[in-house]
């Protein structure tokens, strides 16, 4: 029985149980693993620590791989929107965006890896960037491209967004 409430304020958000794919290099947790749609038309996944400090992520379709989320404004504190906070949050660890390992990625769909050459010191150096999306600003629809190292698109390896997951805690 559903009462009023829950139907036209939302409720609590329901979130599923399901062992998604995601490239775990750069994230500080491997527990377990949680998905729900978002109005952004995206499933949202998330790799607990602890039920308040988790690993978000983004795919398209349940199947497809789960990508990490970058922001060129701030250190993704905003993110915590895809799990429904209001609030900023919290996000570690605070590393300086050229001192951030450049990740393994593919082109969604396509798997073409994102190369970039750069000269330095007079050798030619093909750096791979990973793959994912993001954003500039909250609310803001999310774009998919490279992010991470020789990119503006700063990634995290955790969030807190004072939302617990599954549940309440």
């Amino acid at each position: 029985v559903c009462s009023s409430n829950s139907v036209f304020s939302g409720g609590e958000p329901i979130w599923i149980p399901f062992n998604f794919r995601y490239d775990p290099t750069y994230s500080e947790c491997s527990g377990k693993q949680y998905v729900k749609r978002t109005w952004y038309r995206k499933f949202v996944g998330v790799v607990l620590c602890n039920s308040l400090r988790y690993k978000i992520y983004l795919s398209d379709d349940l199947r497809d791989t789960f990508y990490s989320i970058g922001d060129s404004w701030g250190r993704g504190e905003d993110h915590c929107q895809f799990v429904d906070s209001h609030l900023d949050g919290r996000t570690g660890p605070q590393s300086y965006l050229e001192a951030l390992p450049p990740i393994p990625g593919k082109e969604k769909r396509w798997h073409i890896h994102y190369m970039r050459v750069v000269q330095v010191c007079n050798k030619m150096l093909t750096f791979l960037a990973p793959a994912g999306y993001y954003r500039q600003y909250r609310q803001e629809p999310v774009t998919f491209g490279r992010i991470g190292y020789m990119t503006p698109y700063y990634y995290v390896g955790w969030y807190e967004c004072g939302v617990p997951i599954p549940g309440k805690w």
